[in-house]
């Protein structure tokens, strides 16, 4: 605590940043995040490999979808996807930590693609769409489910107006 005396050192001194955020020159990438250096790049980067970026971004998809599936709680969750994506700009175990599993999402992402492809699992889907509407068009399903709602609701109300349930449920309700 400072005690009410004026700060004396910037915040970007305890940071750790002596670059402005946002800035797209130097050692750091259009977004803000610092890049870690690593051998045989002087922007931290080598070819073919994922930017900090996308690493960050896939360390806070696979922490925030771990932490609704496991704990159920969308805030923390989220917490949980902002402190993975922070911590993919530390320079120290825990940054590298976060950087592997962005790493790891991002090498599983490519994987599902690769076996999607393989599988023809996007024309597999455009197929079946096609076949759902085209037997929706013939039997006419969706005309046929409206319909008996509509008919199941309107039956509804004249038994609730015959033996007037819902007057009887507010009066058991009281």
């Amino acid at each position: 605590s400072l005690k009410g005396a004026p700060a004396t050192v910037p915040p970007e001194v305890h940071i750790g940043s002596h670059r402005q955020l946002l800035s797209p020159t130097g050692n750091q990438e259009a977004d803000g995040f610092d890049v870690v250096n690593q051998p045989g790049s002087p922007t931290g980067e080598r070819a073919g490999q994922p930017t900090l970026k996308q690493k960050a971004a896939s360390a806070a998809a696979v922490s925030g979808a771990a932490g609704l599936l496991l704990l159920h709680a969308p805030v923390v969750a989220l917490g949980m996807a902002a402190g993975a994506a922070y911590a993919t700009t530390r320079k120290d175990q825990a940054g590298e930590a976060a950087r592997s599993v962005g790493s790891m999402g991002l090498q599983a992402a490519d994987r599902v693609r690769e076996v999607a492809r393989e599988h023809g699992v996007q024309e597999r889907l455009s197929s079946a769409r096609g076949s759902v509407a085209a037997m929706d068009q013939r039997f006419k399903v969706s005309e046929r489910t409206q319909a008996l709602a509509s008919g199941t609701a309107e039956m509804l109300r004249g038994v609730d107006e015959k033996h007037k349930v819902s007057e009887h449920l507010k009066k058991g309700a009281s």
